[in-house]
């Protein structure tokens, strides 16, 4: 989350009753997992940001990573699903032959304007292997080169919800807040 208090989001969460951990604000960015949408369930994530960024505005970026072998991304601004990725098309589904599978992005601008980035549509596409000749690029490196790129906090890229449940945390678990 971009543009929301801790403490709004934490309120929002608990007055939702939506079960959640909540991570550390670092610049500007407030990472948080709940158990509904803990795993590659994006749908559901999509759902959660849209209503949480409708209610307290600011916007959202939803990531997950699914069994290492694809990543995928979802942006929120304002209550408005604004932008998706996927590192590799159709891996979940019957979906086009494998050669065919390359990353997809739409909404490239909207992905940009909720990640508060002056950054060029171009660079969002490199960092994220968008139209390269590669057919297979290793999503948690593709996730690792994202969140440095966008300035989003070092710990979204190992935070969620049951890891944190069992007590596992990326980082000083002072910093993380249970709500629920």
């Amino acid at each position: 989350m971009r543009g929301v208090e801790r403490a709004a989001l934490v309120a929002w969460l608990g007055a939702k009753q939506i079960g959640a951990w909540v991570g550390p604000d670092v610049g500007g960015w407030t990472a948080f997992s709940d158990a509904a949408t803990d795993g590659f369930d994006l749908a559901k994530a999509c759902d959660t940001m849209i209503a949480l960024t409708a209610d307290l505005g600011g916007a959202a970026i939803a990531a997950a990573v699914h069994n290492g072998d694809v990543l995928g991304i979802l942006a929120v601004d304002r209550g408005r699903h604004v932008a998706s990725y996927i590192s590799y098309p159709g891996i979940l589904d019957e979906g086009p032959p494998a050669e065919d599978r390359k990353p997809e992005i739409s909404g490239a601008a909207g992905m940009l304007a909720a990640l508060g980035s002056t950054r060029g549509e171009e660079e969002l596409r490199h960092v994220l292997a968008v139209g390269t000749s590669e057919q297979f690029v290793y999503p948690l490196n593709l996730h690792a080169g994202f969140v440095r790129a966008f300035g989003l906090p070092e710990y979204s890229l190992s935070f969620g919800y049951a890891a944190a449940e069992a007590g596992t945390f990326p980082g000083d678990p002072a910093g993380f807040v249970r709500v629920g």
